[in-house]
């Protein structure tokens, strides 16, 4: 009896290390299912990622793109504004010139035209009623019209 006592101890004993050693073999496939899921589960999330990471750099680039459009606009619109203002100017400054010519040019009398005004003015107070009228009739008829010295 001492002796199947002893047998079945050591085959309890037996399993017991075979507990134990598939105990601490658990653990090592554990480990390693565990690593595996950690590499699946990364592969996973980057090959996910990758797709976002791309439209997410092409997005960036756009709008740095579109933030050196608007850094520059202001410039833009001033050199613009500027341009327009200085042709207004020269515009401006083109018709004033333009028209104080045309004034002087209109104001001008010519030296017969100051004669023939002379003269008019010394004929017009020599002249009676009778001759001023005369005169009118001559200055106010059409160019081909007889003139009438007396009605």
């Amino acid at each position: 009896m001492v002796e199947q006592v002893e047998a079945i101890g050591r085959q309890i004993h037996g399993e017991v290390r075979k507990a134990e050693k598939a105990w601490s073999d658990g653990e090592e496939v554990a480990l390693r299912a565990a690593t595996k899921a950690y590499s699946a589960a990364y592969r996973g999330v980057d090959s996910a990622i990758q797709p976002l990471i791309s439209e997410l750099s092409i997005a960036t680039s756009a709008a740095n793109a579109s933030l050196a459009e608007l850094k520059r606009a202001p410039a833009l619109a001033k050199r613009y504004v500027m341009v327009v203002a200085t042709a207004f100017f020269i515009l401006a400054l083109i018709c004033s010139y333009s028209t104080m010519r045309l004034i002087d040019a209109a104001g001008r009398v010519s030296a017969q035209e100051k004669v023939n005004a002379q003269y008019f003015s010394q004929l017009w107070k020599n002249a009676n009623p009778e001759e001023q009228q005369i005169i009118k009739s001559v200055i106010l008829r059409a160019p081909m019209d007889p003139v009438v010295l007396r009605d």
